[in-house]
């Protein structure tokens, strides 16, 4: 690749060019670079924002008494800031049921001996964790609790 050579004239421009520049840099620079001035009034402060918590817990109904293959409801709500998610998982009995734990409510559908005992409903957020205990009774059409499943001996009386 060849280059041009410039000639004298065209050097004499970019010079030129290039000082006129500088002279106005420098120029603006000594105008607008003088003291600092006395601040202004501050402006009005803003409202406070929302205060940060852990989540507290709050469940309704604490202990629910179902009849067999009926369908049974809790419901679960959290305050804190930020926001908590909200979870429900099985603590005590057996099996896990039909259970649709989504949001705040936890319902089973269709009851049955297994899904009698304890549910935690845990609310999270990055502050920490807070837990509330709700009991699920499940009683037979003859009013008999199947959670404990009790066997009549053939004198009448209970055994387990």
């Amino acid at each position: 690749m060849t280059r041009k050579k410039r000639n004298k004239n065209q050097t004499v421009v970019i010079i030129g060019k290039t000082l006129t520049f500088l002279l106005f840099f420098l120029t603006t620079l000594l105008l607008f670079s003088g003291d600092v001035g006395t601040p202004g009034h501050p402006g009005p402060k803003g409202d406070a924002g929302e205060s940060i918590s852990a989540p507290e817990v709050i469940v309704s109904p604490t202990s629910l008494t179902v009849i067999q293959y009926k369908t049974a409801t809790f419901n679960c709500s959290a305050d804190g800031n930020p926001k908590p998610s909200i979870s429900w998982s099985k603590t005590s009995g057996t099996g896990q049921g039909k259970k649709d734990g989504q949001g705040n409510k936890l319902q089973i559908t269709s009851v049955g001996y297994n899904d009698a005992g304890s549910y935690v409903c845990t609310a999270t957020n990055v502050f920490g964790q807070a837990e509330k205990v709700v009991k699920l009774v499940v009683e037979g059409k003859d009013k008999k609790c199947l959670g404990l499943m009790m066997r009549k001996t053939s004198s009448g009386a209970p055994s387990s």
